[in-house]
């Protein structure tokens, strides 16, 4: 009979319990609801319908973008209460849960920023609970119901600023529990039930036994609701992805160029969801060039792409709550194609007698970015003479090479997609360093009983290949009666020159480098064995002056020289010149001098007079 007892009265109790658990069920619902999307006066308005509107005292509290439509601001310079009517003494249940989306100005590690404070402390005993950040993370503190000890149910993870979070608190008599973005964070286990703490709840700050407040949150509060129930996990998730962004874009960054044909792309995580991927040549993505479904890591290696071409991607993440909305449309630029081989220019390969400064030309490469240019004494480049990189222009100037040498010349192109081989190697060749000057060595100069034919020499001048020789009446060469060149000795033959005259002579040593400067001027007379046998009575110029105006005349070829002092002996007009025979003058007037007496030095040849004349 015993046995039968006992059945029966189990057999009631699961009744009773049935019946228990499906009123429960019946009654579980949304005790207080503050979507903070209008405010109106001093009152956010309690949408659940039972009355617990958030009256507001103080300054500084307002409106904010929220994670839907609008949120309450909290400053956390503080200045404000924002009280929860009528909740001093419903809000104590043994089975409830509070959640809320919270987003963060800044983040304190080292104190309390309270979302939904409902505690009180009266002397040494604290009641009551609250969900708030503690030291950075999400928390739900409680106390043990004779109020002696004080329990945070930590996340341990700190969030971070300016982003959207969902946190929930759970109570169900047993045990606490904190969730953050749907996942479950802590559990502790309760320490009794809630001690009430006989007065209202605070939104965004917490409230002392002396009417105090202070651990204001500093961030933005929105969708914030507490049940009379414990909210399951599958729900909490769920509740978290209906309002959860869609998966960040995280790489290549938005705009980015000179992406690997074969990218990675990447994406922030939403919890327990796979991702869907689109890749698009255009941001509306009517037709696409990837489409991948079911994705469950966060990111996704693409291939097929072409170089040089803009793409666009965005990614969206579906769980059991459905599909979020697309991300944000980022795009990127995949490398250009590897630049062509340049095919150099000039100099012509082979090239002699270059200068020693020289622009080395090459053709534009399609595709390419830059250049880069090697010159070296070595076919094999293994040590460079010029080695430049970097260059944007398909020219290049080299300088300081040496003399006489062979160079080797070679370009490649580049661009972020890389470079090109390198070029055919060209050659060239400089020339030689020009010759020295010579020295003139026989006849000595001013010798005199030259025949009409002779051989005149000089010393070999250091890399010279070959000589010029200039010979004249006149000592400034401004005529000639021999002017020889491609002469390959240090000596060549004079012929037929008249006798009683004065002949000067100079020669050149030239190389493919150049030519060198004449040598000194050196002298010699044909037949005659005296000098002055030269100055003959008709060789002497003569010299005349009337009405402003010098006159004179030479009957042999010579150098004039006219100096005109001030009567102070400074001089002020100087001519001097080799001329031919003939007549010329010369007129004081038109050197417009001042009416003063001026002197005048004249000499031609053997002639050398001296008279005063009028400036006017």
């Amino acid at each position: 009979m015993k046995w039968l007892v006992k059945f029966i009265l189990s057999f009631f109790s699961l009744i009773m319990l049935s019946a228990v658990m499906q009123l429960a069920d019946a009654q579980q619902s949304v005790v207080a609801y503050w979507s903070f999307d209008s405010m109106v006066g001093d009152t956010f308005k309690d949408i659940s319908g039972n009355g617990y509107n958030a009256i507001v005292t103080g300054t500084g509290v307002g409106l904010a973008s929220g994670i839907k439509d609008n949120a309450v601001e909290c400053p956390i310079g503080g200045g404000y209460d924002i009280a929860v009517a009528n909740s001093a003494n419903t809000f104590v249940m043994n089975h409830f849960s509070i959640e809320a989306w919270v987003s963060m100005d800044a983040v304190l590690t080292y104190n309390q920023q309270h979302i939904l404070n409902f505690q009180n402390t009266t002397g040494s005993s604290r009641n009551g609970y609250a969900l708030n950040l503690y030291n950075g993370s999400p928390t739900i503190s409680f106390s043990s119901f004779d109020g002696t000890v004080w329990v945070n149910c930590t996340a341990g993870q700190i969030i971070q600023a300016n982003t959207w979070y969902h946190l929930v608190g759970t109570f169900d008599s047993l045990n606490w529990r904190i969730y953050l973005n749907g996942v479950l964070q802590a559990t502790s286990a309760a320490m009794g039930g809630i001690n009430p703490p006989g007065a209202n709840a605070n939104i965004g700050c917490k409230r002392s036994s002396t009417g105090d407040f202070s651990y204001y949150l500093g961030g933005k509060i929105d969708e914030l609701k507490v049940y009379n129930f414990t909210l399951p996990a599958d729900s909490i998730l769920s509740h978290y992805q209906l309002y959860a962004p869609p998966p960040g874009l995280v790489s290549p960054a938005n705009s980015a160029v000179n992406q690997a044909l074969t990218p990675t792309l990447t994406w922030s995580s939403i919890n327990g969801a796979s991702y869907t991927l689109q890749v698009s040549t255009n941001s509306t993505f009517l037709t696409t060039i990837i489409a991948q479904t079911g994705i469950v890591a966060l990111s996704s290696t693409i291939a097929g792409l072409e170089d040089s071409t803009g793409y666009y991607w965005h990614v969206n993440a579906t769980s059991s709550a459905g599909t979020s909305n697309w991300s944000g449309i980022w795009n990127f630029t995949t490398v250009p194609q590897l630049p062509d081989i340049p095919v150099l220019a000039s100099p012509l390969d082979s090239t002699l007698n270059q200068p020693l400064s020289l622009y080395l030309i090459w053709s534009v490469a399609n595709h390419a970015a830059s250049y880069s240019l090697q010159v070296s004494t070595l076919s094999i480049f293994s040590s460079t003479v010029s080695n430049q990189s970097g260059l944007t222009s398909n020219i290049a100037m080299v300088n300081s090479l040496s003399n006489n040498a062979v160079y080797y010349w070679r370009a490649n192109a580049a661009n972020p997609a890389g470079t090109s081989l390198w070029s055919g190697i060209w050659r060239f060749s400089t020339a030689f360093t020009p010759p020295n000057v010579p020295v003139l060595l026989s006849p000595a100069t001013g010798t005199i009983g030259q025949p009409n034919s002779l051989n005149v020499y000089w010393s070999a001048a250091n890399l010279a290949t070959m000589y010029s020789l200039q010979v004249s009446t006149s000592s400034a060469f401004l005529t000639t009666i021999a002017n020889q060149s491609g002469i390959t000795g240090e000596s060549t033959a004079i012929n037929g020159l008249p006798n009683d005259a004065e002949f000067y002579w100079r020669v050149n040593a030239s190389n493919s480098g150049g030519t060198s400067g004449w040598s000194n001027a050196w002298s010699f007379i044909v037949g005659l064995t005296s000098a002055s046998l030269l100055k003959k009575d008709n060789f002497e110029p003569t010299l005349s002056f009337k009405n402003g105006l010098i006159s004179y005349s030479l009957n042999h070829q010579c150098p004039i020289d006219i100096r005109i002092y001030n009567i102070l002996g400074r001089k002020i007009f100087e001519l001097n010149r080799f001329q031919s025979p003939g007549s010329y003058s010369f007129s004081i007037p038109s050197l417009k001098l001042s009416s003063e007496l001026y002197i005048v030095h004249f000499k031609a040849g053997t002639l050398e007079r001296q008279m005063t004349v009028l400036g006017k």
